[in-house]
Parts: structure tokens; sequence; C-alpha cells
């Protein structure tokens, strides 16, 4: 799996520049981040919002107008939208927005990025210590996913996965234990899920499913680390670590992803899947160097693509 240096290399490689349509611009890790993305190449940004305040903000950090396009929006979410739907924009990109209002623009049963799967957030991390990059999903969009939206969620990340250089990912359906417990549900989810699986390889052009390894029950240690499974002399084949983490419900996931954000020496970006379009999709408070890194991370899935 391809880390951070590798998808920015990629991305200074990209040719044309990549047009952003980005949602609520008044922020200066935004002006920022966007302006570094675009002097080295790689995005053609479209700032909606309220001109004046952006172009005041970019003043501020001492950026050059010239690098953006500004788009006047009293709601930036669904001007940044109506710009995808209109192909002036190839990214949606979330800015200083809240979550809720971002969504409602992307979900809208008519003017919405819809396409019938399921849409969640996947955060790329990696850990230079220990030679560690992964994906970890849904962290952000679903309460609690039916194992049709986890498997959907599962196919999706996958197929991430193998945008950034991994073919044939190990997949982790995340529990508390590696052991099926009745009284905890979430281990017996993988069983289903493998079932599933199982089924809709049948029919991989009709699901659109790409080569993966579903493994579970498994614990973070398990899906983490290859020693762990040594000690625990756990030799199956069920055991193995993990390209992608998935996990049973978003408490567990959001709880894991922000662990590990603020406590490893880590870095990380994050985007949606599942929409028409990559979405460049992480916390307001985030810094420069993240936002940079989940464009990268999102400039991955649009060249995938095209």
């Amino acid at each position: 799996m391809q880390n951070f240096a590798s998808l920015f290399e990629q991305a200074d490689r990209l040719q044309p520049r990549v047009p952003v349509a980005v949602a609520g611009g008044d922020d200066t890790t935004v002006i920022e981040a966007l302006a570094e993305t675009t002097r080295r190449g790689w995005t053609q940004p479209l700032l909606c919002g309220d001109c004046p305040s952006m172009q005041r903000t970019a003043d501020q950090c001492g950026v050059d107008h010239s690098l953006f396009q500004w788009v006047e929006a009293d709601r930036p979410a669904s001007t940044a939208v109506a710009l995808i739907k209109e192909s002036r924009a190839a990214m949606l990109m979330k800015g200083q927005i809240a979550t809720p209002d971002l969504m409602r623009a992307v979900l809208d049963s008519q003017s919405g990025l819809r396409t019938g799967a399921t849409i969640g957030q996947i955060v790329l991390m990696e850990i230079p210590k220990d030679d560690r990059c992964f994906l970890l999903t849904d962290t952000g969009i679903n309460l609690r996913p039916s194992t049709e939206q986890l498997f959907e969620m599962i196919s999706g990340a996958a197929t991430i996965s193998q945008s950034i250089g991994c073919r044939s990912p190990h997949v982790a359906m995340m529990a508390a234990s590696e052991k099926e417990n009745q009284a905890m549900p979430e281990t017996l989810l993988a069983s289903m899920l493998q079932e599933m699986k199982s089924t809709y390889s049948h029919n991989t052009s009709q699901t659109g499913q790409v080569d993966f390894t579903l493994h579970g029950p498994t614990s973070f240690d398990l899906a983490y680390s290859k020693t762990a499974i040594q000690r625990k002399r756990l030799t199956d084949e069920r055991f193995h670590v993990a390209d992608v983490m998935v996990f049973p419900n978003l408490l567990s996931a959001n709880l894991t992803v922000k662990a590990i954000m603020y406590t490893a020496e880590c870095s990380f970006g994050g985007t949606l899947f599942g929409a028409a379009c990559p979405i460049v999709f992480m916390s307001r408070a985030d810094d420069v160097a993240t936002r940079i890194r989940s464009i990268a991370f999102a400039l991955s899935q649009v060249t995938c693509s095209a």
C-alpha cells in the first residue's frame, strides 16, 4: 500500500490539474493547503462561500487570489455539490462547514451525489515507526450500519485499497475479541459477511466486487501486529495483519481513529467514498498538513476512476 510520500509523488505527476469544489473556503488551513496543492500542480480550486470574507482570509495568509476561482454562495455546500453535478469540478472538499450541512447537500435525493452505494468515511493511516499503512472505515458517517451496508463499505474500501497499490487487500472485521460470542453481536458479523461474500462472488460483474480476503472477528492487536498473531500462536489463515479495518459501528471506529491520531506519531488523511466523486473529508480542526494529505489521498481515487 502506498504511503503519503508516494501519493505526493503520484500527485506531482498528475496532468491536468483536478478541479476541486470547496464547501466553505473561509478558513486559513483550507486556503493554505489548497494554495500549496495548486502551486504543485495538483488542483484547480473553486472556493464557495462569502467571497469578500474568503479573500480577506487569503490576504491574511499572503496567498495570491489568482490561485483560486471565487464562487459567491449563501449555501456553500449546495453550491459546491452543484459544481460537481455540472461537471465543473471532479472532486468535493469539506472546508469550514459543519458536517450535517455538507451531508444534507450530498445526500439530497434530487440534487445530491448519491449513487445508490453506502457512503462512508475512510482514513488512510501511516505509522512510520512500524512501517504500517492501513485504512479504517467507517470513522465518521454511519452510526450503526446494517450487514448490507457493512458489505458495501468493505467492497468500497477494498477498491480504494487497490487504487493505492494493494492488489489483494486483507480486510479485518473488527471486534473486541477474535472469538465468536453470542453476548458480543459484533463478533458474529464476520461469519455473516463471509456468507454474503460467497453469495455475491458468483456474479462479480454484477456486484462490482473486487478481490479481497475477509478476516474476523479480529481484535485490534491482531489486525495491526504480526507479532501479536505470533505470540498468541494463531496459525489459522483467518488471522492476518489488515490492510483495511472495518468497524461494526461509528463509536468503535471514531474512538479508535482519534486515539491513534492523538497519541501515535502518525500521518493521516481522509475522504468519503460511495458518492459520485471523492470527497475530501476530515475535521474542521485539522491542520494544513492533514488537509494536503487528504487531498493527495482523494486525488488517487480520482485518477484511478478516470
